[in-house]
């Protein structure tokens, strides 16, 4: 039986809550994993301000850490760290371009400690600052925000 998450294609093992991980060398996803992963994404995207570890997060959605960060990053691409960010990276840029407040306060609402953080981030994310993000997207001149 094939299961289909995140547009992936996943072959359904066992009906048992836990399984082997691996099955000839490929990483299998039990419903319950599915069903975990789906729940962490959720809060993930419903905390994302906040900085949850992967041990508080597996905790949350009741799996294994190592099972989580496995299968969190076979269905997302990416540990659940970065996910964050991403998640935090995206909601910033609807600020950048639907509003005009300030870098500080953009920074802050999305769970970044400083703007250097978050400057940082959103460049490795985007490929441009935030100022210039804005600046292409808003029309606003970078001075009339900072």
């Amino acid at each position: 039986m094939e299961l289909i998450f995140l547009g992936l294609r996943y072959e359904y093992y066992s009906p048992l809550k836990y399984s082997p991980m691996r099955i000839n060398g490929t990483i299998v996803f039990t419903r319950y994993d599915l069903e975990c992963i789906g729940k962490a994404i959720a809060y993930l995207k419903k905390h994302y301000p906040q900085y949850i570890s992967a041990d508080q997060l597996s905790i949350e959605v009741a799996l294994h850490i190592k099972r989580l960060q496995a299968c969190f990053k076979r269905s997302t691409g990416s540990t659940v760290h970065l996910y964050q960010i991403k998640i935090r990276v995206e909601n910033a840029k609807v600020d950048l371009t639907g509003t005009s407040l300030s870098m500080k306060i953009i920074t802050r609402r999305h769970g970044f400690k400083d703007s250097s953080q978050f400057s940082k981030a959103f460049k490795k994310h985007t490929g441009q600052t935030p100022g210039e993000f804005r600046v292409a997207t808003f029309g606003l001149e970078q001075n009339a925000w900072l």
